[in-house]
């Protein structure tokens, strides 16, 4: 489980690096870059949220 975080952690540190130099791609590569991104900090939010949920059900 750990190591899934991790995981999603690296994935949204990568991507967010690669929005910061995609501004030299192209208007229909910027908006793929952009939905993917959206989506997996998506994802990496509710995963999070789901962990946090299952530690406090635990307390």
């Amino acid at each position: 489980m750990e190591l899934l975080v991790l995981r999603l952690d690296f994935m949204v540190l990568a991507l967010i690096i690669h929005e910061c130099i995609y501004r030299r791609m192209s208007n229909r590569q910027q908006q793929i870059v952009s939905a993917a991104l959206e989506e997996l900090i998506l994802v990496w939010v509710l995963f999070k949220l789901s962990t946090l949920h299952k530690a406090a059900s635990l307390l």
